[in-house]
C-alpha cells in the first residue's frame, strides 16, 4: 500500500481484471460526494457560529432566492483556495487531519460533559450509547497523537500555534470584548445588496 501511487487502482488491476476501469470512476464519484458533504456541513457550522455571535454575524446571512448561507460558503471557499497556495495537497491533508482530530475530540468530550453535567436532564429525542462518544474520544486522541509520535515535525506545532493564535487574535477583541470593526456597518449593506442576503429568522434554543 505504501508503495502504490493509487491503492484502489492497483487493487482493481490485480483483482477485477477488465472491470478495473470502474475504479477511477468510483473514486471520482466518492471524491465529489465527500467534497459536497464537507462543503455542505462545514458551511452550516460557520452559519451556526455566526448566528450565535461567535463570529461576525454577516456570515449567518441567507441568500433570499436559494435559502443558502452564501456568505459562509464564500468564506469556506476562500479559505480553501488560500490554503492550497503555499503547500502541496498531501501536506495540507496531513495538517488538516491533525487539527481535525483535535477539534473532533473536543466535540465528543463536550458531549460527555453535557451528558453528565449542565445538560444532564435535557430532553433527548435521540440517545446515543455512551460507548460511541467514548470510543470516538479515544480514536481522535490517537489520530492527534499518532502523527507526532510516528513523524515528529516542528511544522505541526507551527500549524497548531497559527490556528490557535490567529483565532484568538480575532475572537478575543472582536467577539469577546465586542470591539467594533471599522466600516463594518457600511460593508454589510453592500454585501447584502450584491449577494441578495438577509439575516436569518430569529432563533431561540
Amino acid at each position: 500500500m505504501l508503495g502504490a501511487d493509487a491503492v484502489a487502482v492497483l487493487w482493481g488491476d490485480r483483482v477485477l481484471g477488465a472491470a478495473a476501469d470502474i475504479i477511477p470512476v468510483a473514486v471520482v464519484i466518492s471524491t465529489l460526494g465527500a467534497a459536497s458533504n464537507g462543503f455542505f456541513g462545514n458551511t452550516r457550522l460557520i452559519f451556526t457560529a455566526a448566528r450565535d455571535k461567535n463570529i461576525p454575524d454577516v456570515l449567518s446571512y441567507i441568500q433570499v432566492d436559494f435559502l443558502t448561507p452564501i456568505c459562509a460558503m464564500g468564506l469556506l471557499l476562500g479559505l480553501a483556495l488560500l490554503f492550497l497556495v503555499p503547500a502541496e495537497v498531501g501536506t495540507l491533508i496531513n495538517y488538516i487531519g491533525f487539527l481535525n482530530a483535535f477539534f473532533n475530540g473536543l466535540v465528543y468530550i463536550c458531549f460527555l460533559v453535557f451528558r453528565f453535567g449542565s445538560m444532564r436532564d435535557a430532553h433527548r429525542p435521540i440517545k446515543i450509547p455512551l460507548v460511541v462518544p467514548i470510543f470516538m474520544v479515544i480514536l481522535n486522541i490517537y489520530m492527534f497523537v499518532a502523527p507526532l509520535a510516528i513523524s515528529p515535525e516542528v511544522q505541526y506545532a507551527y500549524v497548531a500555534a497559527g490556528v490557535f493564535l490567529g483565532s484568538a487574535v480575532i475572537y478575543v477583541p472582536f467577539i469577546f470584548f465586542r470591539v467594533s470593526v471599522p466600516f463594518y456597518d457600511r460593508i454589510v449593506p453592500v454585501i447584502q445588496l450584491c449577494l441578495r442576503v438577509s439575516p436569518p429568522a430569529k432563533y431561540e434554543d
